[in-house]
């Protein structure tokens, strides 16, 4: 498995930049819960400008403008834990992108003790040669939801499961990718209740999820499976590739690949 080719009308346009407002938003969003401000305009007042203009935390909090690392960091030694929403390796990893293993082990490392025995192997079993047993993956998806409600690791949660999905990729596990991509669309649909996360739901669900009604995989193998089960689907529940119900679709199709 090679490269990813997605149907949007966002092709074209680098990933980093449609995701670069929504991390700012984020980081602005948790930051105001940390100092317990009503609104932007009294955080202002509270830790100031950045050396800029009036109004900036305004426009951080639309993804206007983009903090420095050292007010990041500043920040966070007032309110610890807040710098993470723009921080964690959750980001870099959104990229679509040939990814090397030694970006994959930075990721890796750097999440808490929990989710690196439970996330999957490391690059001795690549090419898919050894996957993760339904058990394993029982464990790794509800330590996953687990994370998720935990102030303090959510945005690991978000890391480990992005970087799963990337190593199945390495190891061109087309199955893998499959469950953990239908992984991060029933995490999409729990985050829609999340009190800072709320508006990455709206994003993964539009850039990651959406777009696998129409995906290529660049294998021809899982593209052709892929393609054959959810026209089948289509068909099954008399709908149409544009309100076909791509969770249960893809439920469908891992259990059948995974067992």
């Amino acid at each position: 498995m090679r490269k990813i080719v997605r149907i949007s009308e966002n092709e074209g346009r680098p990933v980093r930049m449609r995701f670069s407002r929504l991390r700012t938003r984020l980081w602005a969003e948790a930051v105001r819960r940390a100092v317990g401000c009503r609104c932007f305009q009294d955080l202002e007042l509270v830790l100031g400008i950045d050396g800029r203009w009036e109004g900036i935390w305004s426009r951080y909090s639309r993804g206007l403008a983009s903090p420095s690392e050292r007010h990041i960091r500043r920040i966070e030694k007032k309110y610890p834990g807040t710098a993470k929403h723009f921080l964690a390796r959750f980001w870099d990893l959104l990229q679509e992108r040939e990814y090397t293993w030694e970006e994959l082990d930075a990721c890796f490392w750097s999440l808490p003790d929990e989710l690196q025995a439970l996330a999957p192997g490391g690059r001795n079993d690549s090419f898919g040669h050894v996957r993760q047993s339904n058990e394993d993956l029982q464990k790794f998806i509800v330590e996953i939801h687990i994370a998720l409600e935990s102030p303090d690791n959510y945005m690991h949660a978000l890391t480990a499961l992005l970087y799963a999905l990337r190593q199945a990729y390495m190891k061109r596990d087309g199955v893998m990718v499959l469950w953990y991509y239908l992984v991060i669309a029933e995490v999409s649909s729990s985050l829609s209740q999340h009190l800072v996360l709320e508006p990455l739901s709206v994003w993964l669900m539009l850039h990651i999820v959406e777009p696998m009604r129409y995906m290529r995989f660049g294998d021809p193998e899982i593209d052709e499976i892929w393609f054959l089960h959810r026209t089948d689907y289509i068909d099954r529940t008399k709908s149409t590739a544009e309100s076909f119900n791509l969770l249960k679709c893809l439920f469908e199709l891992c259990l059948a690949l995974h067992g």
